[in-house]
């Protein structure tokens, strides 16, 4: 069966766009964007994060300062593996 070439285009776009944002997910700026947005829904939580690297292993997340309900909570460096 031969496919036609709008389709075969589309999957193509399809498969790019995926590409790219599987790339961006692994661009520490992205990804401190994405912490701070999910806990922006927290109205009580005051988040600062200074650098976010996660990979597929390894987690690392510099100058963490939480404070909520008058606690706060400050950690140089968190790191998960």
């Amino acid at each position: 069966m031969k496919f036609p070439r709008p389709l075969l285009v589309a999957m193509g776009m399809v498969a790019l766009v995926g590409a790219l944002l599987a790339t961006l997910a692994f661009l520490p700026g992205v990804q401190r964007w994405a912490l701070l947005r999910a806990a922006a829904r927290q109205p009580s939580w005051q988040l600062e994060v200074a650098d976010v690297s996660i990979g597929w292993q390894k987690i690392s997340i510099r100058g963490v300062a939480l404070q909520h309900a008058g606690l706060n909570i400050k950690f140089d460096k968190l790191m998960a593996a």
